[in-house]
């Protein structure tokens, strides 16, 4: 989570507003393409931090294709 200040006024507020709004929904719309997480599940975790525990949960979601735990796997 980043930090943002407004000055000057509140159109400037209301521009930045909406442009965190928009890369919200850009985010949201990459994460839901691109991995097996649902929506569902992207509702209750993207307002927190989330950390996946292990291996087997990225994968399970499709955050992560394989785990190297051999620099040997590479080549």
């Amino acid at each position: 989570d980043g930090e943002a200040s407004a000055s000057s006024s509140g159109s400037k507020m209301k521009d930045i507003m909406k442009f965190y709004e928009s890369l919200d929904a850009r985010i949201k719309d990459f994460v839901l393409k691109q991995t097996d997480i649902t929506e569902e599940f992207y509702e209750t975790i993207k307002e927190k931090e989330y950390y996946m525990y292990g291996s087997d949960e990225g994968i399970e979601l499709g955050v992560v294709d394989e785990v190297i735990t051999s620099l040997g796997e590479l080549l």
